[in-house]
């Protein structure tokens, strides 16, 4: 019983010492691997950058699908609309688009742009659901055109 709660222990022991290790080297890799560059572009975001456009695209002439639930006040539509793909992923489709041309020349505009576009997004949804909760008198249609023209602005 001795012998196999020395074998027990030992295990234990060399289970400890291997994570213990394994840890201590990654820890001292982590600066290595956690640290990039800023100056390099990420290919990653360049190459995801096509398919990130076509699904920003589909969101605009689903926005733009929404002008009647606008232009009649269709508050459920609207943040039903806000709230279904391929509208859902817009803010991450834009975001890999601004990682992609980080090095470019129009980077601050295109950073500028998705701010208005995203400001005007979130007045329209906002109004939206102002207007279910009671309040009277809130026209979507101001919102509305707001924010197509500020995703046409940033693509």
């Amino acid at each position: 019983s001795k012998t196999n709660f020395d074998a027990t222990t030992s295990s234990r022991r060399e289970l400890i010492d291997s994570v213990l290790s394994s840890a201590a080297a990654l820890s001292a890799l982590s600066p290595l691997i956690l640290n990039s560059n800023p100056a390099s572009a990420d290919v990653t975001n360049k190459i995801a950058s096509s398919a990130s456009l076509r699904l920003i695209k589909r969101s605009l002439r689903e926005i733009q699908d929404l002008e009647i639930a606008a232009s009649s006040n269709d508050y459920e539509g609207i943040k039903t609309g806000l709230r279904t793909p391929p509208f859902t992923e817009i803010r991450k489709n834009c975001m890999v688009l601004i990682r992609g041309g980080e090095d470019g020349p129009d980077a601050e505009a295109l950073k500028s742009t998705y701010a208005d576009f995203i400001k005007a997004a979130e007045e329209l949804d906002s109004s939206a659901g102002l207007a279910l909760r009671g309040r009277k008198g809130i026209s979507l249609i101001g919102p509305y055109d707001n924010t197509v023209k500020g995703l046409v602005a940033f693509l």
